[in-house]
Parts: structure tokens; sequence; C-alpha cells
């Protein structure tokens, strides 16, 4: 997932999603990690995060990911590849499903709050 900090930065054109301020990653075996975008140059992330977000390999799951890949192509030079919008699937579930109700896209509280009660 990531996160993006919305402040206006002097001498910088405004970003409409906020410049990325962190990249949470998840392993499946459960190892996370979380980086701290701001810390790094572009050139840095791009080439130690690059292969890993653009490449056919591994899967990526993401959750109402278009202004997140967005973000990443603009701003560090990664267009992210094999990804699949968690948030899409929940939406096309409720229509197979015939829920009527959740045809919209549902913010990720939301899904957690009906999937799993948290």
């Amino acid at each position: 997932d990531l996160e993006a900090l919305v402040r206006p930065e002097a001498g910088h054109t405004p970003l409409h999603h906020g410049r990325l301020a962190l990249i949470q990653l998840c392993s499946c075996s459960g190892k996370i990690w979380l980086v701290d975008v701001l810390a790094f140059p572009s050139t840095i992330l791009r080439e130690l995060l690059g292969p890993i977000l653009s490449g056919p390999t591994p899967l990526k799951l993401m959750f109402d990911v278009r202004r997140d890949v967005e973000a990443m192509s603009v701003q560090l030079g990664v267009r992210a590849q094999a990804v699949l919008d968690l948030q899409l699937v929940k939406v096309g579930l409720n229509w197979r499903g015939g829920s009527y109700r959740n045809r919209s896209r549902m913010p990720l509280h939301a899904v957690l709050q009906s999937e799993l009660g948290v």
C-alpha cells in the first residue's frame, strides 16, 4: 500500500494526490517492510523497488490502486505491473452475488468491517 503526504511545498507544483511518503510491503510469509519514501532519493527507490513493483512476478495485491500506481509512475518512475486491485474484486463479487447496495467503490475500512468484522 502507498500513503501520500498531502502538503504544499515551496517551489514545487502541487501534486493532486500528494507526495508519496510511505510504501508498505508484505510477503506471503508475513514479513512486513515499511519504506520511508521521503528518506531516500527517487533514484535509489527506483533501483531497489522498481524490479519488484514493475516485474511480472510476484502478483501485487493492492487496494484502491488507481492513484497509487499513478503516483509511483509520476514520482518514482516505477510502472507497476501484475497488480490485482482488491477493491475491484470486492465490487465484482458484490455484483455477482446480487448485492446491489455495494456496487460502487468501497473504502478499505468498509471492506474490513463487512468481511472481517474489524
